[in-house]
């Protein structure tokens, strides 16, 4: 049997930290691969499908500024409650509990900026939906004072438009953004 016929089992191509699972996992283009564990971030490039060691390209903490070594992550214990992770384009977005969202670019390694969404600290994210065509935005839609509030961040500015829009929270609210235009439905 030749070799290219044989299955390759790939065990542990890239590290994790000790006890946590994988929070977000995405195919990036030219074989590379991000994932998130509560607020750690690694690129890695795969290579082939049969590869079994994938080389770390980039890894940070999105919540900071500064990078920080693998090997440091693994000494800690406390991370902040992570909401949400998406990929937009060559940004990633990681969005904590607690209502910031910090945006990096992956290109450059660099983070871009920490954003607050308009609000309270005691604000409850509900969701996050991202536009599925051109201009890129994203809605945070979050529950205060028996509201919904529906808050759109642009990427072009890498902030939030100076609107919003609040509804009573009678029924769980769905909402869509496409071609700049948002959607709301209960």
């Amino acid at each position: 049997m030749s070799e290219i016929n044989c299955p390759v089992y790939v065990s542990d191509p890239f590290k994790l930290l000790s006890s946590n699972g994988v929070d977000f996992c995405l195919a990036l283009s030219n074989n590379k691969i991000l994932i998130v564990q509560k607020t750690l971030v690694q690129i890695y490039y795969c290579g082939s499908p049969m590869n079994s060691n994938w080389s770390l390209e980039q890894n940070f903490l999105f919540d900071r500024s500064e990078l920080i070594s693998l090997s440091k992550t693994e000494e800690m214990v406390n991370f902040p409650l992570t909401f949400s992770n998406l990929v937009i384009g060559n940004y990633f977005v990681g969005i904590l509990s607690l209502g910031e969202m910090h945006i990096w670019d992956l290109a450059s390694g660099t983070k871009m900026k920490k954003v607050s969404y308009p609000g309270s600290m005691n604000d409850e994210i509900i969701k996050v939906v991202s536009s599925m065509t051109p201009p890129t935005d994203i809605v945070v839609v979050i529950r205060r004072n028996s509201m919904y509030h529906f808050f759109v961040f642009c990427f072009a500015s890498l902030d939030f438009y100076p609107f919003t829009t609040s509804h009573d929270n009678q029924r769980f609210p769905s909402c869509a953004i496409q071609n700049g235009l948002l959607a709301i439905s209960f």
